[in-house]
């Protein structure tokens, strides 16, 4: 019914019976540190998550969470004093 099943507990014996190098594991777990380490510092300032949009009913606000600059827009509704909107809300902040 299963071929090959007659031959697992061999192939099970031979993987247990495996010696591992602890140097060369060692080694190979520092490499992968360096690695990360090495990708992590080069990641760009510019990453995912630098700017916030956020508000509630008539006023935005979009923040640069690296410079805390703040941009403002406000829909203004009818009756109600407008609060003031940034000419450059709209324009790429990049």
């Amino acid at each position: 019914m299963f071929r090959g099943i007659s031959k697992l507990p061999a192939v099970i014996f031979k993987i247990m019976n495996t010696k591992i190098d602890l140097k060369s594991s060692l080694c190979g777990l520092g490499i992968g540190v360096l690695a990360t380490f090495a990708i992590g510092a080069a990641t760009s300032p510019n990453s995912v998550g630098r700017y916030h949009f956020g508000g509630a009913g008539p006023q935005y606000f979009l923040v640069d969470t690296s410079t805390g600059q703040v941009w403002t827009y406000d829909t203004q509704q009818a009756g109600v004093p407008r609060r003031g909107t940034d000419p450059n809300f709209f324009e790429p902040k990049m």
